[in-house]
């Protein structure tokens, strides 16, 4: 489901501007958030990166925001480096990778 759900993302938000965007990338990300676990967790993360990387600002805020939700305590790590090239490419989004990165369990040296 989550796989089905990532790919037809960038499907549904076509077309739609501004508030109706934003209100269904919630939806999609709530559903993710629902879920207990992640089958392909690597897969996952890698489709929400690169949806991420193609989204508005708007939509890429929600998204770096819902990732600790999302994703296992597992997985933070692998999501580190995907978050700093985020900021590095938009200032704008450093707010809520901050506050991501806040939320998560990582090694202080990841940090750094």
């Amino acid at each position: 489901m989550q796989w089905r759900l990532t790919l037809q993302f960038p499907d549904f938000s076509v077309g739609l501007v501004g508030g109706a965007r934003l209100a269904l990338t919630r939806q999609i990300l709530t559903q993710l958030r629902w879920l207990d676990y992640l089958v392909e967790p690597a897969k996952t993360i890698g489709k929400l990166m690169e949806l991420m990387s193609l989204a508005p600002v708007d939509v890429q805020c929600e998204i770096i925001l819902a990732l600790p939700e999302i994703v296992g305590d597992a997985e933070h790590k692998a999501i580190v480096s995907s978050l700093m090239e985020a900021v590095q490419s938009n200032l704008s989004l450093i707010v809520p990778v901050t506050d991501t990165l806040m939320t998560m369990n990582l090694d202080p040296t990841l940090l750094v």
